[in-house]
């Protein structure tokens, strides 16, 4: 993967590992406090969301096709 906001690598013939880099997608960090306070409820507003996504150490990782 890059050191871009955005990355991605092929995991099969289907799907993509993709990251987000938050620091660098929300530099100001008000902007990091508000995603970071909805992001709860988002997280808990579909059971699927625990298994599409992961968000650890300022980087948001999911599965794509």
């Amino acid at each position: 993967m890059t050191e871009s906001i955005l990355s991605y690598q092929q995991e099969d013939s289907v799907k993509l590992l993709c990251e987000i880099d938050l620091k660098k997608l929300l530099p100001v960090p008000k902007e990091r406090e508000r995603f970071n306070k909805k992001w709860k409820d988002f997280f808990e507003s579909d059971p699927c969301n625990k298994d599409l996504f992961d968000l650890k150490g300022g980087r948001l990782k999911y599965q794509s096709e």
